[in-house]
């Protein structure tokens, strides 16, 4: 925002401060925002579902697993699947 403002900015049809959900609707950043989500996810589940070794998954780790499927379902249906959009 500094140096955007320093650069002129958007003028009058600028709107700050923004959201991340509204400055990632559209384009490269929406891109970008979704390989980054969905790369840090498998990281994620890289770590805690030790690295995919299915036979070494103890009732704790199945349970984890599940958790996290959900919680991915539900981001990918919200961030992917219906995007915000429309007007502000």
């Amino acid at each position: 925002p500094g140096l955007r403002g320093l650069a002129g900015g958007d003028g009058r049809a600028a709107k700050f401060p923004c959201s991340i959900s509204w400055m990632t609707r559209r384009g490269l950043p929406r891109h970008c925002t979704l390989c980054f989500w969905n790369l840090g996810w498998v990281c994620l589940m890289r770590a805690l579902l030790k690295d995919g070794d299915v036979a070494a998954m103890s009732f704790a780790d199945w349970l984890r697993a599940g958790f996290m499927m959900q919680m991915y379902a539900a981001g990918f249906t919200t961030v992917v699947l219906t995007p915000m959009k429309g007007p502000d």
